[in-house]
């Protein structure tokens, strides 16, 4: 979550021109990266873009990350809600401000999922006929939505129908794309998902060694070019793992002569391993155990997906990993099965008072005993975190990154964290009116207490 300033330079230039040209010729587009690669930075800049007074695109940012719940009318929700923001900080027009508002406050409170789409296709229908500008709504982790009902591809199809060349979608998933979203989920919409493939690649060595400097830089810290290199080589060109080795770097926790191995037994390391790793769907899954364990592949059986988003490089004679860390991740942790845990991982005293963390059989104590509560992965990320800084203060920003995984977001949704923090509440919490564990610091953040006093 950094500011504006933190986007120095624009990499994949040429893609972004290229979106953005299709946009603008009322073609729907989608944009597909590997887990962790880094599509904030490009969206960043495909947003910046967009946002220009001389543009005639009129972007509407919604990332599927915040939905609370993957349910039809969480889903409708939330796109009215960006929606209205967007006009919000685009329009001064007081009649498309007061018409839009109007039907955000009479559905945002409804329960019924069709009249709250409504308001979505009539605010949109205002804009087609009040402006001259290209609408594209931008639908960021797409891949949540495979989880949606079929009436909601059929309702997005609908409202690309409104005026086919003035409504497009922008579709961004770290996901196959071809595999999850099948036609008989998605009817109509399929082709439209399916039609304008991008496909985002890890940084070159100069990209990387930007982005390095741009990390470090956050930090007050400068790195050489000894030190790049390494990030170059270990990285693969992997924004999580370049950000992750940038911070452990500029904080003296490693240094070049740190080996492979020393570096892949790091904790901020394995998770960067884990969070890619799980983002996977189970076909990619076997193909990379077995490009790990060094068998030969018929090329034939590497997806797309693997192949042009760079998570499998192909060359005449081998096959590989785009990085050695991951793997190394994957022939230690996920084929060598799991490793020693932590000190910090080992599972809590059953006479501890107070709340503790198994993260061994992932569940949370309450004075030794386990919880009935049934906590999402989101959630239990969470409060691994919190345990870990228990006592200390957590920015909003923290907790975001903790739950969504993304890389310098331009932008998160309050209204979602403070719904993940009253259902964690309404889990660990005696009474969660009055908590004592998850203490809310205005202006700052939140901060976690084990035992409360």
């Amino acid at each position: 979550m950094q500011n504006n300033k933190f986007y120095k330079n624009e990499f994949h230039k040429s893609l972004i021109k290229t979106i953005l040209t299709q946009i603008r010729r009322g073609e729907t587009t989608s944009f597909i990266g590997m887990p962790g690669i880094g599509k904030s930075h490009p969206l960043y800049w495909i947003k910046k873009h967009a946002s220009k007074n001389q543009s005639k695109i009129f972007i509407i940012p919604s990332d599927l990350n915040n939905l609370v719940s993957i349910e039809d009318l969480e889903f409708y929700r939330l796109l009215l809600l960006e929606l209205t923001e967007a006009i919000e900080k685009r329009f001064k027009n007081k009649k498309i401000l007061q018409f839009t508002k109007e039907q955000y406050e009479k559905t945002i409170g409804c329960k019924d999922s069709l009249l709250t789409f409504n308001s979505i296709k009539k605010i949109v229908s205002y804009l087609i006929s009040n402006t001259d500008l290209t609408i594209c709504i931008m639908l960021d982790s797409f891949e949540k939505g495979q989880e949606l009902s079929s009436s909601v591809f059929n309702t997005l199809y609908g409202l690309r129908n409104l005026e086919k060349m003035r409504v497009v979608y922008l579709f961004v998933t770290n996901q196959d794309i071809s595999r999850i979203f099948q036609p008989t989920k998605t009817g109509s919409l399929f082709n439209l998902i399916n039609y304008n493939k991008h496909w985002l690649t890890p940084l070159e060595k100069e990209e990387t060694y930007k982005l390095a400097e741009e990390f470090a830089s956050l930090l007050d810290s400068k790195l050489d070019k000894t030190e790049k290199e390494k990030i170059w080589k270990i990285s693969g060109g992997h924004s999580w793992y370049i950000k992750t080795s940038s911070k452990l770097f500029a904080e003296k926790i490693i240094d070049k002569d740190t080996s492979l191995d020393e570096l892949a037994q790091l904790s901020s390391i394995k998770t960067r391993g884990e969070q890619i790793w799980e983002n996977l769907d189970e076909r990619s899954k076997n193909i990379l155990k077995r490009v790990a364990k060094g068998e030969k592949v018929n090329k034939r059986q590497i997806s797309e997906f693997l192949k042009e988003t760079g998570i499998v490089k192909l060359t005449k004679n081998e096959t590989q990993l785009f990085s050695p860390l991951f793997e190394h991740y994957i022939q230690n942790i996920v084929l060598g099965g799991s490793e020693p845990l932590a000190q910090e991982d080992k599972t809590p005293d059953s006479k501890r008072k107070g709340l503790s963390i198994d993260l061994k059989h992932r569940v949370i104590l309450r004075d030794g005993k386990a919880l009935k509560a049934i906590f999402t992965k989101g959630e239990f990320n969470l409060l691994k975190y919190l345990f870990k800084n228990e006592s200390l203060a957590i920015s909003r920003d923290e907790v975001a990154e903790v739950i969504w995984g993304k890389e310098a977001r331009q932008k998160y949704s309050d209204w979602a964290i403070d719904k993940i923090i009253s259902r964690i509440r309404d889990k660990i919490e005696d009474d969660s009116r009055k908590p004592k564990h998850l203490i809310t610091l205005r202006g700052v953040g939140f901060k976690f207490i084990g035992l409360p006093t």
